[in-house]
């Protein structure tokens, strides 16, 4: 959805004027990008998701009962390497 208010892109940092970006829910607050910000990085992970998705799992892993140990098997999964020593 177009963005109502100016506010600062996450992607570039530059200033988003009212009405020229998008805004979207991240954690608990808001963030803004500019609309060909949002056409330019289609696609391509965001970090900062990431590495929210993989706290919330880090805590969750570290309680008890069936959705810890789903955490935790996730973690094992992101966490296994997928090289070799012996393949470089």
């Amino acid at each position: 959805m177009r963005n109502q208010y100016p506010g600062e892109c996450y992607r570039c940092g530059v200033t988003v004027a009212a009405g020229d970006g998008h805004f979207e829910r991240f954690g608990h607050s808001w963030r803004l990008q500019h609309a060909s910000c949002a056409i330019r990085f289609r696609g391509t992970p965001d970090i900062g998701r990431q590495a929210l998705n993989m706290q919330n799992l880090t805590v969750r892993a570290a309680g008890t009962g069936k959705r810890a140990q789903r955490a935790r098997k996730r973690l094992a999964a992101i966490m296994k390497p997928t090289h070799r020593l012996e393949d470089f």
